[in-house]
């Protein structure tokens, strides 16, 4: 972010970063997790994870967690503190949440190997010779995030990446970010 642009978003009030995001601007966005959040994200690093979850995954899945319902937690923001304060609280309690699943996906003795945001092929024919086509469709359904449950739709009927970033008008980091969260959701599933 250029430096002007983000001297243009530090001096907005939190209604009116608030605004922009719900605008879908996205240098406000970007201002939100990589600037106002930055601290948030550095401090969970380090206390919930040992600095062993990269700072881009947190980002990640706290942008997926805020964006959800197009942004309903921002919406029901009140502003009875700093927005940087309300996220802090909301952060904390997410990644709480979510320590155990992200501690075991980069720990290096996670069940599931991670390759380029994929779970490892091995794992994948392990798990569909176990299953049947309707057993795998089940699964896949009983995903609650529509975002996950449609990337892997679409991969299992070969559209690329990139397709799906167009379809989802969405940027293609994004997509590998909802198939790599929508397999381990899908193996959690298969392997219950």
């Amino acid at each position: 972010m250029k430096a002007e642009k983000e001297s243009f978003f530090s001096q907005l009030s939190d209604k009116e970063i608030i605004e922009f995001i719900l605008n879908k601007n996205e240098e406000a966005i970007e201002f939100l997790f990589y600037h106002l959040c930055k601290p948030i994200f550095i401090k969970v690093s380090k206390e919930y994870f040992s600095f062993q979850v990269p700072i881009d995954a947190l980002i990640s899945e706290f942008f997926i967690y805020l964006k959800e319902d197009n942004w309903l937690k921002l919406q029901n923001f009140q502003f009875k503190s700093k927005l940087s304060t309300w996220l802090t609280v909301v952060a904390i309690h997410f990644f709480n949440k979510r320590k155990k699943l992200l501690t075991n996906f980069y720990s290096n003795n996670s069940p599931i190997e991670i390759e380029h945001y994929n779970i490892s092929i091995d794992f994948q024919l392990k798990i569909l010779e176990k299953i049947s086509k309707k057993e795998l469709y089940d699964a896949i359904n009983k995903i609650k995030n529509k975002n996950y449950r449609w990337v892997l739709l679409a991969e299992l009927s070969g559209m690329s990446k990139k397709e799906m970033a167009l379809e989802l008008n969405t940027k293609i980091d994004n997509i590998y970010n909802y198939v790599k969260r929508a397999k381990i959701q899908l193996a959690e599933l298969l392997t219950e």
